[in-house]
């Protein structure tokens, strides 16, 4: 039995049920009472269906499903399957209060399991670019150069953004031999003639400002290359943020990326989250979906 506190005005004076009768209908549930009421001849009750159950603000008042406390009983009978199917039903602002049950340490596990591409969208609205890679560690920019979508064609033509001594100072380094006379475009095109890993190898020799120009620059034409750092480094520049934050600023996320996060909780606080559904649709849905919930209800306030 699901005991809410109904709208006892409702139930007495709409299908003529007096209140004294109540108190006899108290171990029943509002169903079993209003087919009573029905199979005695209490023709009011007769139309409770049609009255209540399909007229939806009238459902909303006669439950008074606007009762934070009535919604979270009824959703705490739905099982895992049922609330999952509710979520969608809300907007990413409702879903990410969800991810607040949530310590901060999980929530950057699960933020690790988002699509790469959904991971730089939720960085980059709120770091730039540049603030990315001043917080991102050399091992996570030697990892980026790796990447088999990193191509040594894409950067070649950024060389000459380079600053002069980094670029000098690495070509140095992969040679083995000083520069007597610096000659940058001589130096650019005698980089550019290695093979791809000696390429690879020549960008992860240069100083950390180096590599970090080099992306960024490459950022600049194709901002879809960022994807190739790791789950790690992506989420890193969080860890600045407290969790408030980061939950705010997960709400750029697809709705369905959110749903996955949110239905990983335990179900009466999944329960919570779906409270938020809306009242008018809420009423529509326990109609048509979920009657067998409300053969359940009975008068809690009797």
């Amino acid at each position: 039995m699901i005991d809410l506190n109904i709208n006892l005005y409702m139930l007495t004076q709409l299908f003529n049920i007096p209140a004294s009768r109540l108190k006899a209908y108290e171990n029943k549930s509002i169903e079993e009472i209003i087919d009573l009421e029905a199979a005695s001849g209490n023709k009011k009750a007769q139309e409770f269906d049609k009255e209540i159950l399909q007229n939806p603000q009238k459902m909303i008042e006669f439950f008074k499903l606007d009762n934070y406390e009535n919604k979270t009983a009824i959703l705490e009978n739905l099982n895992s399957t049922d609330l999952k199917n509710i979520l969608p039903m809300l907007e990413n602002e409702q879903l990410i209060v969800g991810l607040n049950f949530y310590t901060k340490d999980t929530l950057f596990d699960l933020m690790k399991e988002l699509p790469k591409e959904e991971l730089t969208k939720m960085m980059f609205n709120k770091f730039s670019p540049e603030k990315f890679l001043s917080l991102t560690n050399e091992k996570e920019l030697n990892k980026f150069f790796d990447s088999n979508k990193v191509k040594k064609e894409d950067m070649v033509k950024h060389l000459d953004k380079i600053p002069d001594e980094i670029l000098f100072q690495m070509y140095e380094t992969i040679t083995g031999m000083p520069i007597v006379e610096p000659n940058k475009d001589e130096v650019i095109n005698n980089i550019s003639n290695l093979n791809d890993n000696g390429f690879k190898r020549a960008m992860k020799a240069m100083e950390p400002l180096g590599k970090m120009s080099m992306i960024f620059e490459m950022g600049r034409i194709k901002p879809e290359i960022y994807e190739e750092f790791s789950p790690e480094a992506l989420t890193n520049p969080y860890r600045e943020l407290d969790k408030e934050e980061i939950i705010s600023n997960m709400a750029v996320l697809e709705q369905k990326n959110l749903i996955n996060m949110v239905t990983q909780l335990p179900d009466d606080l999944m329960a919570i989250v779906a409270s938020q559904i809306d009242t008018t649709e809420f009423a529509k849905l326990l109609y048509e979906d979920f009657r067998e919930v409300l053969s359940k209800i009975g008068l809690g306030n009797v």
